[in-house]
C-alpha cells in the first residue's frame, strides 16, 4: 500500500554543550541567522548553554527549558543543529532526522586510540538505535571518554561543520568516516563599524564548567585583578575599564572589581568589543576568532582551564619562534613557566592549575608572578597609552588573513543544508 504525505513543519531543534559560553555563542550566531533568514528554530538545552540562549536569542522560535529531551516529539521537526552536545546528536539520529554538526574544537578531540575504536562505537550506536531506548543511546555515549563523545556525535550527523583552526588537524583516517566541511571562523559581524576606542574590556567568559568551580572562578577573578593591577592604575582617565562576567558570578565579582563588573548578552559584548582599545582573555577560540574579526587586538590572560594553554600553544608553533607570535599576541600562561601534572587528565590538571593560582596569590612576592604581570602589563600599556594599537592591531589582522581568507561561510554552509533538507517531502508514512 502507498504511503501517505504527511506534512511536518519546516522546524529545527537545537542545541549545544554546557560548558562555558564558547559552544552556545556559536549556536546563538548560526541560529540567529536562520531564524533571520525565515526558518523557526527552536533551542533545548542546560545549565551555561540555556543561560546564555535565554539572554542572546533572536525572536522565531521557542527556548524549551524544562522538558526532558526524550519528551519532546520529533513529529515536530524536521532537522536537529548541535553544537557539541551528543545528547541532540543522539535524539536526531534515533529518530532518524537529519542532524547537522557543528564543532569549534574539532582539532582539540584527543582520537589517538580512536583508530582502533571507530568500528566498535559505530556498531555500538547503531545497535541501540535499532535495538533498544533513547536514554540507553544516550547512556552508551555518555559512558565513553568525553573527547570519544564528539566523535560520537559527528559519527550520528548526516553532516559536520567543523570551524578550522590553524596547526590544528585529526588523523585522515578519522576523517575518511565522516562527513566533514572545514569552514572560517564562526562570528557575528553585524556590529562592526568604525567608533572611538574608549574601552578597555576584561572578558572573564563562562567560567563556570564542570572543571571550574565556583571557588575557583573567585580565586581565578582575584588573581586577574592582581596581574592587571599595573595597568588599571596607570589607566588614562579616557579609558574605561570593563570586567565582563558570568551572570551568575555578579556578585561576587562586583566585590573584586567593583562597579566595572558587568554581565553582558552576546550583541553588547560585541558592540564593547567594536569600541575597545584591547582585549585580554582567557584563550578562548572563540573571543580569539571575535578579537580577529572586529580587529581588537587581544592580550591572553592565564588558562581558566585545560584547554587554554594548549589553544594558545599550537598557534604559536605555526610561527618561526614561540617568541614572534608571543609579541604579536601578548600572554600570561602559566604553562610557559610550570610543569603541572597529567595534562592528560583534565580533572586533575585543572585541579593543580588553582592550587597554583591559589598559591601566587598567597605569595605574591614570587618571581613567576612577577613575571607574569611584566607580560601583560607592559605590552598592555603601549597600547592603551596610544602607541602600540595600530601595530599589534595590523600583526594580528595579517595573521587573520591568512589563517581564514581561504575557508567557506559557515552561515552561508548551514543555510544551504536546511534549505536543502527543507526543499525535500516532508515524510512519507
Amino acid at each position: 500500500m502507498l504511503g501517505k504525505i504527511v506534512t511536518v513543519p519546516d522546524k529545527i531543534l537545537s542545541g549545544a554543550q554546557s560548558f562555558g559560553y564558547g559552544p552556545a555563542s556559536k549556536l546563538v550566531v548560526l541560529v540567529n541567522h536562520l531564524r533571520n533568514d525565515g526558518l523557526w528554530v527552536d533551542f533545548w538545552g542546560q545549565e551555561s548553554a540555556l543561560n546564555f540562549a535565554e539572554t542572546n536569542l533572536a525572536g522565531g522560535g521557542t527556548i524549551l527549558s524544562g522538558e526532558p529531551l526524550a519528551s519532546l516529539d520529533p513529529a515536530l521537526y524536521r532537522a536537529v543543529l548541535t553544537v557539541m552536545d551528543p545528547r541532540l546528536a543522539a535524539w536526531g539520529y534515533y529518530h532518524n532526522l537529519p542532524v547537522l554538526a557543528v564543532d569549534s574544537l574539532y582539532w582539540f578531540w584527543d582520537w589517538s586510540q580512536l583508530a582502533h575504536e571507530q568500528a566498535r562505537i559505530d556498531n555500538l550506536l547503531s545497535y541501540h538505535k535499532a535495538h533498544t531506548s533513547l536514554a540507553e543511546l544516550v547512556s552508551s555515549i555518555e559512558a565513553l571518554p568525553p573527547h570519544v563523545q564528539q566523535y560520537a556525535t559527528h559519527s550520528m550527523a548526516s553532516q559536520s561543520l567543523i570551524q578550522h583552526y590553524p596547526g590544528g588537524q585529526q588523523d585522515e583516517s578519522i576523517n575518511d568516516r565522516l562527513r566533514l566541511v572545514k569552514v572560517g571562523p564562526i562570528v557575528d559581524t553585524k556590529y562592526r563599524k568604525k567608533v572611538k576606542r574608549d574601552t578597555l574590556l576584561v572578558s572573564l567568559s563562562g567560567m563556570l564548567s564542570p572543571l571550574v568551580s565556583r571557588g575557583d572562578a573567585d580565586v581565578y577573578m582575584k588573581l586577574v585583578l592582581e596581574l592587571l593591577d599595573p595597568v588599571l592604575s596607570a589607566l588614562p582617565v579616557s579609558v574605561t575599564p570593563i570586567f565582563t562576567v558570568n551572570p551568575a558570578l555578579l556578585q561576587a565579582a562586583k566585590a573584586i572589581f567593583g562597579e566595572a563588573a558587568v554581565t553582558m548578552d552576546h550583541s553588547t559584548f560585541l558592540k564593547t568589543l567594536n569600541r575597545s582599545l584591547a582585549v585580554l582573555a582567557p584563550a578562548g577560540i572563540t573571543t580569539l576568532y571575535e578579537c580577529l574579526a572586529y580587529e581588537t587586538p587581544m592580550l591572553f590572560l592565564p588558562e581558566q582551564h585545560d584547554g587554554h594553554f594548549s589553544n594558545y600553544d599550537r598557534l604559536a608553533r605555526l610561527t618561526a619562534t614561540k617568541t614572534e607570535f608571543r609579541a604579536m599576541f601578548p600572554e600570561g600562561l602559566l604553562g610557559y613557566h610550570a610543569v603541572l601534572e597529567r595534562r592528560d587528565r583534565p580533572k586533575t590538571y585543572v585541579k593543580a592549575l588553582y592550587t597554583m593560582y591559589r598559591g601566587l596569590l598567597t605569595h605574591p612576592e614570587e618571581h613567576l608572578f612577577a613575571l607574569l604581570k611584566d607580560q601583560l602589563s607592559e605590552p598592555l600599556l603601549r597600547v592603551v597609552r596610544g602607541g602600540a594599537y595600530n601595530a599589534l592591531a595590523e600583526s594580528q589582522k595579517t595573521f587573520a588573513e591568512l589563517s581564514f581568507g581561504h575557508l567557506s561561510s559557515p552561515l552561508e554552509e548551514t543555510s544551504a543544508y536546511f534549505r536543502a533538507h527543507f526543499a525535500q517531502p516532508s515524510a512519507v508514512l
